[in-house]
């Protein structure tokens, strides 16, 4: 009897450990073949997928033969970077350039289309034996195609070693795990739950190399999800109201199912994170507040699990938000002030029903003076698409003074009113005096020992005026200057031919115009000359 209980004890299955919600299909899928294999008791089966799992210790290598030679060190370095980061934020791993390399990075000058419509950033193989992972950098991005730059290719690389670790790409931008192949992407990091989900991944390939090395039977964890909706569609509330969805999820698995929901924008409350046993059922609870949006609004959710089939699905969040009440100013957004100031007047349409009424109101940024009174009229409403119609609400009338020296300035009409969720509400705009540059200074940045070009707009919006001539206080740069469409706005043309001395760089664009006012408009020109 006690060798039967003994026997039953030796072949009894351990239930294999769940896999965290933002495992990566791929890791999700090799971690579930290793438990198969160890069902069944093929153990040298098992040691052999179990030995492609990522691992606390990683070589790789870095072929850059693609790479033109001038760029190479600058391609390594970023490679480099990306292996560094993941080494310091992951507690006990270490990534580095080395023999026998489990990962591989090489490059290739253009990447076949992706599913963005763009050539793809980056291409990933996996492969049993040899390197683990092949991770294959594109050198042109976007379209039309531009040159790579380190911080893409080092932001690449960081998606990629994250890939060998099985965390999962989010469908959310703004990390490294969020990546883009659209070009122009600054430098990005690692959210702290991707480097914990690689930990937890490090953790399972850990346990299931034990148990194929002890000849360990264990069940596999298998979840899946079902869920009863894949969009959320809020209707058409009123600004300001917290819109509640729920989201029914069904596991269908013989594991548990664990899952995470993370947001797109702060306007969702914190959704906690669960997790739901085999064959049951459970809600995740959405709030969005719609207070600082109104009209068509489209926002996402990022679902995260541990069914293969849906790691990381994207859920639309849709609202058609009406407006507590819109700021309209026939005038356009900026004021361009005479000598002897002017009066403008901004208008607070209001829906039918609004118990919203102003109780004061003060304007910030040039001296001016503020009354109000209600008012009906026809106006039009450009930013939601609406035309001339009858309209409700309050005329303020706002007296500009003539204190604005040459220039733009920004302003801001502030009124206090009777609503508890806007009992403060404002309305932004600019005053100008004269001609203005823009920008007011020009900034070239590093600037590369070969030509190169940047321009600024001269603007007076309503009042035409001449460009008479354009010159430059070094001889390392040329302008020109290009009247665009109307009377009141030039475009000059800033060329710099590649020839200035490194270091710090500074000279001045002068621009004359035949205003008796302002007949010299000088923009400071910088940047560091390489």
């Amino acid at each position: 009897m006690v060798s039967l209980i003994a026997l039953i004890f030796f072949f009894q299955a351990k239930p294999a450990p769940a896999l965290p919600a933002g495992a990566s299909p791929e890791f999700q899928a090799s971690a579930l073949a290793v438990e198969r294999a160890l069902a069944g008791s093929d153990f040298s089966k098992a040691k052999r997928l179990a030995a492609d799992l990522p691992d606390h210790s990683v070589t790789a290598s870095i072929d850059d033969s693609a790479v033109p030679v001038s760029e190479r060190a600058s391609m390594r370095e970023a490679v480099e970077s990306a292996l560094k980061l993941w080494t310091k934020e992951l507690a006990g791993f270490r990534a580095e350039i080395g023999p026998s390399p489990k990962v591989r990075f090489a490059f290739e000058k253009k990447l076949p289309v992706g599913d963005s419509g763009l050539p793809m950033g980056v291409l990933l193989r996996f492969s049993d034996g040899g390197p683990n992972m092949e991770a294959v950098i594109g050198l042109t991005r976007g379209n039309p195609g531009q040159s790579a730059t380190r911080e893409e290719v080092a932001n690449e690389a960081v998606f990629a070693l994250g890939s060998y670790l099985g965390v999962a790409r989010s469908p959310l931008p703004g990390s490294s795990m969020g990546r883009t192949d659209a070009a122009g992407t600054p430098l990005l990091g690692l959210r702290p739950i991707d480097v914990v989900t690689a930990g937890m991944n490090l953790r399972i390939a850990d346990i299931l190399r034990q148990a194929a090395a002890s000849e360990t039977r264990m069940t596999p964890s298998e979840a899946s999800a079902e869920l009863d909706k894949t969009v959320l569609d809020a209707g058409a509330p009123t600004q300001g109201e917290v819109i509640p969805f729920t989201i029914h999820v069904t596991n269908h698995g013989g594991g548990p199912l664990s899952y995470r929901v993370q947001p797109d924008c702060g306007c969702f409350a914190p959704i906690r994170p669960g997790t739901i046993a085999p064959g049951a059922s459970g809600d995740i609870h959405v709030l969005m507040d719609t207070t600082e949006f109104f009209g068509k609004v489209h926002k996402r959710l990022a679902f995260f699990s541990n069914d293969p089939e849906k790691a990381a699905i994207e859920i639309p969040v849709e609202a058609n938000i009406q407006p507590r009440y819109r700021f309209l100013f026939p005038g356009g957004p900026v004021v361009v002030l005479p000598d002897g100031g002017k009066s403008i007047e901004v208008f607070l349409a209001l829906p039918p029903g609004s118990t919203l009424e102003p109780t004061g109101a003060q304007f910030d940024g040039i001296p001016a003076t503020v009354n109000f009174e209600p008012w009906s009229g026809n106006l039009p409403d450009p930013e939601m698409s609406e035309p001339a119609r009858p309209r409700k609400g309050y005329r303020f009338m706002i007296d500009l003074g003539d204190q604005l020296p040459p220039g733009r300035a920004g302003a801001t009409l502030t009124v206090e009113t009777t609503d508890s969720k806007f009992p403060t509400i404002r309305f932004n705009l600019y005053a100008q005096k004269g001609i203005v540059a823009l920008p007011d200074q020009l900034y070239l940045g590093e600037m590369e020992p070969t030509p190169q070009t940047a321009s600024f707009l001269l603007s007076r919006p309503g009042a035409d005026f001449e460009v008479t001539g354009v010159r430059c206080s070094a001889p390392e740069l040329s302008a020109t200057a290009e009247k665009l469409k109307g009377e009141d706005q030039y475009k000059i043309v800033v060329r710099y031919n590649g020839k200035a001395t490194s270091g710090n760089y500074a000279a001045q664009v002068v621009v004359t115009t035949d205003d008796p006012k302002q007949p010299k408009i000088v923009v400071p020109v910088t940047g560091i000359a390489k």
